[in-house]
Protein backbone atom coordinates (compact mmCIF):
# COMPACT_ATOMS: atom_id res chain seq x y z
CA UNK A 1 0.00 0.00 0.00
CA UNK A 2 1.29 3.53 -0.97
CA UNK A 3 -0.05 6.56 0.98
CA UNK A 4 -0.76 9.40 -1.08
CA UNK A 5 -2.81 12.57 0.74
CA UNK A 6 -4.98 12.51 3.52
CA UNK A 7 -7.70 15.39 3.84
CA UNK A 8 -9.54 16.45 7.15
CA UNK A 9 -13.93 16.26 6.51
CA UNK A 10 -14.99 19.50 9.30
CA UNK A 11 -18.65 18.17 8.83
CA UNK A 12 -17.91 14.65 10.49
CA UNK A 13 -14.59 15.14 12.17
CA UNK A 14 -12.97 12.43 10.16
CA UNK A 15 -9.77 12.29 7.85
CA UNK A 16 -10.21 10.83 4.41
CA UNK A 17 -7.17 8.81 3.65
CA UNK A 18 -6.29 7.79 -0.02
CA UNK A 19 -3.74 5.23 -1.39
CA UNK A 20 -3.21 2.86 -4.30
CA UNK A 21 -3.18 -0.78 -3.45
CA UNK A 22 -0.54 -3.15 -4.86
CA UNK A 23 -2.31 -3.51 -7.69
CA UNK A 24 -2.19 0.09 -7.64
CA UNK A 25 -5.65 0.91 -7.72
CA UNK A 26 -7.14 3.91 -6.26
CA UNK A 27 -8.49 3.11 -2.80
CA UNK A 28 -9.71 5.11 0.00
CA UNK A 29 -10.60 4.99 3.63
CA UNK A 30 -12.05 7.06 6.73
CA UNK A 31 -10.19 7.33 10.02
CA UNK A 32 -11.32 8.55 13.31
CA UNK A 33 -8.88 9.80 15.94
CA UNK A 34 -9.75 9.54 19.59
CA UNK A 35 -7.75 12.38 21.32
CA UNK A 36 -8.01 10.64 24.71
CA UNK A 37 -6.19 7.47 23.88
CA UNK A 38 -4.40 8.81 20.55
CA UNK A 39 -5.98 5.61 18.60
CA UNK A 40 -7.07 5.89 15.44
CA UNK A 41 -9.75 3.81 13.86
CA UNK A 42 -10.05 3.22 9.98
CA UNK A 43 -13.63 2.52 8.04
CA UNK A 44 -14.34 0.08 5.44
CA UNK A 45 -12.05 0.57 2.05
CA UNK A 46 -13.71 1.93 -0.76
CA UNK A 47 -12.56 2.40 -4.47
CA UNK A 48 -12.50 5.82 -6.23
CA UNK A 49 -10.51 4.48 -9.54
CA UNK A 50 -10.45 0.72 -10.93
CA UNK A 51 -7.17 0.91 -12.57
CA UNK A 52 -3.78 2.11 -12.14
CA UNK A 53 -3.78 5.44 -9.98
CA UNK A 54 -0.66 7.98 -9.03
CA UNK A 55 -0.55 11.58 -7.93
CA UNK A 56 -3.75 11.12 -5.34
CA UNK A 57 -4.69 14.66 -3.72
CA UNK A 58 -7.26 15.13 -1.52
CA UNK A 59 -9.38 18.65 -0.44
CA UNK A 60 -12.44 19.33 1.41
CA UNK A 61 -14.77 21.17 -0.39
CA UNK A 62 -16.65 23.01 2.56
CA UNK A 63 -20.07 24.65 0.60
CA UNK A 64 -20.73 20.94 -0.04
CA UNK A 65 -19.65 18.98 2.90
CA UNK A 66 -17.86 16.90 -0.03
CA UNK A 67 -14.18 15.62 -0.75
CA UNK A 68 -12.62 16.32 -3.97
CA UNK A 69 -10.11 13.76 -4.86
CA UNK A 70 -7.74 14.61 -8.39
CA UNK A 71 -5.46 12.30 -9.52
CA UNK A 72 -3.57 10.50 -12.45
CA UNK A 73 -5.32 7.50 -14.12
CA UNK A 74 -2.67 5.31 -16.06
CA UNK A 75 -5.75 3.22 -17.20
CA UNK A 76 -6.60 6.01 -19.68
CA UNK A 77 -3.68 7.52 -20.72
CA UNK A 78 -2.42 9.60 -17.55
CA UNK A 79 -5.23 11.71 -17.74
CA UNK A 80 -6.24 13.98 -14.90
CA UNK A 81 -9.21 13.23 -13.78
CA UNK A 82 -11.04 14.31 -10.34
CA UNK A 83 -14.11 12.11 -8.50
CA UNK A 84 -16.28 13.52 -5.14
CA UNK A 85 -16.93 11.61 -2.15
CA UNK A 86 -19.47 11.78 0.90
CA UNK A 87 -18.28 10.56 4.44
CA UNK A 88 -20.67 8.87 6.49
CA UNK A 89 -19.56 9.53 9.67
CA UNK A 90 -21.17 7.79 13.03
CA UNK A 91 -20.34 4.34 13.73
CA UNK A 92 -19.73 3.52 9.91
CA UNK A 93 -16.85 5.62 8.90
CA UNK A 94 -17.44 4.59 5.04
CA UNK A 95 -17.01 7.22 1.93
CA UNK A 96 -19.00 7.03 -1.26
CA UNK A 97 -17.96 8.39 -4.85
CA UNK A 98 -19.70 9.79 -7.54
CA UNK A 99 -18.51 9.51 -11.09
CA UNK A 100 -15.62 10.79 -12.28
CA UNK A 101 -14.54 14.01 -14.58
CA UNK A 102 -11.68 14.61 -16.67
CA UNK A 103 -9.87 18.03 -16.22
CA UNK A 104 -6.99 17.57 -18.65
CA UNK A 105 -6.90 14.87 -21.46
CA UNK A 106 -3.08 14.90 -21.56
CA UNK A 107 -0.79 13.37 -19.29
CA UNK A 108 -0.93 15.37 -15.85
CA UNK A 109 2.73 15.41 -13.83
CA UNK A 110 2.56 16.70 -9.88
CA UNK A 111 -1.34 18.24 -9.40
CA UNK A 112 -2.24 19.78 -6.20
CA UNK A 113 -5.55 21.05 -5.16
CA UNK A 114 -6.47 23.89 -2.34
CA UNK A 115 -10.27 25.43 -1.41
CA UNK A 116 -11.14 28.75 -1.39
CA UNK A 117 -13.97 29.67 1.34
CA UNK A 118 -14.47 33.35 -0.59
CA UNK A 119 -15.21 31.03 -3.76
CA UNK A 120 -16.55 28.17 -2.82
CA UNK A 121 -14.84 26.42 -5.68
CA UNK A 122 -11.00 24.44 -5.28
CA UNK A 123 -7.89 25.22 -8.31
CA UNK A 124 -6.71 22.53 -9.34
CA UNK A 125 -2.64 22.79 -10.62
CA UNK A 126 -0.35 20.52 -12.59
CA UNK A 127 1.65 19.56 -15.36
CA UNK A 128 1.22 19.18 -18.68
CA UNK A 129 3.73 16.48 -20.04
CA UNK A 130 3.00 16.76 -23.18
CA UNK A 131 2.91 19.95 -24.03
CA UNK A 132 5.28 20.79 -20.57
CA UNK A 133 3.20 23.34 -19.58
CA UNK A 134 1.81 24.55 -16.23
CA UNK A 135 -1.51 24.41 -15.99
CA UNK A 136 -4.59 25.26 -13.57
CA UNK A 137 -8.70 24.83 -13.85
CA UNK A 138 -11.17 25.69 -11.44
CA UNK A 139 -13.14 22.92 -10.15
CA UNK A 140 -16.69 23.05 -8.76
CA UNK A 141 -18.35 20.56 -6.59
CA UNK A 142 -21.63 19.89 -6.68
CA UNK A 143 -23.62 18.14 -3.57
CA UNK A 144 -27.10 16.38 -2.72
CA UNK A 145 -27.24 13.01 -4.38
CA UNK A 146 -25.23 13.83 -7.24
CA UNK A 147 -22.03 14.06 -6.04
CA UNK A 148 -20.34 15.47 -9.05
CA UNK A 149 -17.15 17.78 -9.78
CA UNK A 150 -17.06 20.34 -13.13
CA UNK A 151 -13.73 21.67 -14.71
CA UNK A 152 -13.37 24.91 -15.83
CA UNK A 153 -10.93 26.01 -19.47
CA UNK A 154 -6.84 24.59 -18.70
CA UNK A 155 -5.37 28.00 -18.45
CA UNK A 156 -1.33 27.99 -18.45
CA UNK A 157 0.93 30.22 -16.15
CA UNK A 158 4.00 28.86 -17.47
CA UNK A 159 4.53 28.51 -20.87
CA UNK A 160 6.90 25.45 -22.74
CA UNK A 161 10.08 27.38 -23.00
CA UNK A 162 13.03 25.83 -23.09
CA UNK A 163 11.99 22.21 -21.50
CA UNK A 164 13.21 19.20 -22.47
CA UNK A 165 10.74 16.62 -24.21
CA UNK A 166 7.14 15.04 -22.15
CA UNK A 167 8.90 16.98 -19.12
CA UNK A 168 6.76 19.65 -17.42
CA UNK A 169 6.82 21.75 -14.42
CA UNK A 170 6.88 18.91 -10.97
CA UNK A 171 5.85 18.78 -7.57
CA UNK A 172 3.49 21.39 -7.17
CA UNK A 173 1.97 23.13 -4.04
CA UNK A 174 -0.96 25.12 -3.61
CA UNK A 175 -2.68 26.63 -0.72
CA UNK A 176 -5.34 30.16 -0.89
CA UNK A 177 -4.99 33.14 0.67
CA UNK A 178 -7.97 34.67 2.62
CA UNK A 179 -6.46 37.96 3.16
CA UNK A 180 -4.94 38.64 -0.41
CA UNK A 181 -8.09 36.81 -2.25
CA UNK A 182 -5.65 34.48 -4.04
CA UNK A 183 -4.55 31.40 -4.37
CA UNK A 184 -0.51 30.52 -4.18
CA UNK A 185 1.50 28.18 -6.89
CA UNK A 186 4.53 26.34 -5.95
CA UNK A 187 6.29 24.36 -8.51
CA UNK A 188 9.77 23.36 -9.82
CA UNK A 189 10.72 24.61 -13.35
CA UNK A 190 12.71 22.98 -15.64
CA UNK A 191 12.73 25.44 -18.20
CA UNK A 192 14.89 27.62 -15.73
CA UNK A 193 17.16 24.91 -13.84
CA UNK A 194 14.65 23.24 -11.82
CA UNK A 195 14.53 25.85 -10.17
CA UNK A 196 11.41 26.39 -7.16
CA UNK A 197 9.24 29.29 -7.78
CA UNK A 198 5.98 30.77 -6.66
CA UNK A 199 3.49 32.32 -8.72
CA UNK A 200 -0.32 34.50 -7.53
CA UNK A 201 -3.41 33.46 -9.06
CA UNK A 202 -6.89 34.90 -8.75
CA UNK A 203 -10.11 33.62 -10.00
CA UNK A 204 -13.62 35.14 -11.78
CA UNK A 205 -15.88 32.84 -12.17
CA UNK A 206 -14.11 29.57 -13.43
CA UNK A 207 -11.41 31.66 -15.24
CA UNK A 208 -8.13 32.12 -13.39
CA UNK A 209 -5.53 34.86 -13.83
CA UNK A 210 -2.17 34.78 -12.83
CA UNK A 211 0.99 37.52 -11.97
CA UNK A 212 4.43 36.85 -12.52
CA UNK A 213 6.51 33.76 -10.96
CA UNK A 214 9.13 34.88 -8.25
CA UNK A 215 12.04 33.03 -8.09
CA UNK A 216 12.67 31.00 -4.33
CA UNK A 217 15.84 29.82 -4.80
CA UNK A 218 18.79 30.00 -7.38
CA UNK A 219 21.12 27.51 -6.55
CA UNK A 220 19.57 24.33 -7.80
CA UNK A 221 16.45 22.34 -8.09
CA UNK A 222 13.75 22.44 -6.22
CA UNK A 223 10.86 19.36 -5.19
CA UNK A 224 8.29 18.60 -2.70
CA UNK A 225 6.82 21.65 -2.91
CA UNK A 226 3.99 22.22 0.05
CA UNK A 227 2.20 25.33 0.47
CA UNK A 228 0.07 25.88 3.68
CA UNK A 229 -2.24 28.33 4.72
CA UNK A 230 -1.87 30.33 7.88
CA UNK A 231 -5.24 29.25 9.75
CA UNK A 232 -5.23 33.18 10.93
CA UNK A 233 -5.00 34.24 7.30
CA UNK A 234 -2.05 36.05 7.63
CA UNK A 235 0.50 34.72 5.12
CA UNK A 236 0.98 31.23 3.35
CA UNK A 237 3.73 28.98 3.93
CA UNK A 238 5.95 27.44 1.07
CA UNK A 239 8.23 24.43 1.67
CA UNK A 240 10.37 22.45 -0.62
CA UNK A 241 13.95 20.55 -0.84
CA UNK A 242 16.81 22.29 -2.38
CA UNK A 243 18.88 20.30 -4.41
CA UNK A 244 21.53 22.86 -4.79
CA UNK A 245 21.57 22.72 -1.24
CA UNK A 246 22.41 18.84 -0.33
CA UNK A 247 18.18 18.63 -0.24
CA UNK A 248 17.86 20.66 2.71
CA UNK A 249 14.45 21.87 3.37
CA UNK A 250 13.56 25.54 3.13
CA UNK A 251 10.12 27.31 4.18
CA UNK A 252 9.04 30.41 3.11
CA UNK A 253 6.81 33.09 4.36
CA UNK A 254 4.27 34.47 1.46
CA UNK A 255 2.58 37.97 2.38
CA UNK A 256 1.05 40.76 0.26
CA UNK A 257 -0.47 40.65 -3.32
Amino acid sequence: MFAQSLAYDSSTSRVLFTYKNSSNIGKAKVATVTAGTNSIAFGTEATFNDATTSYMVAVEDNATDRMLVIFQDGGDSEKGKGVVGTITGGTTNTVAFGAEATFESGSIDGPSAAYSPDLDKSLVVWGHKQDKLGEAAVATVTGGTTNTVAFGSPATFDAAGTKSSYTSIWETGCAYDTVGDRFVIAYGDPGDSGHSKIIGCTVSGTTPSFGSAVKLQADGMGDNHICIADPTGEAVYVGYSNGGASDRGYVHRVTGT
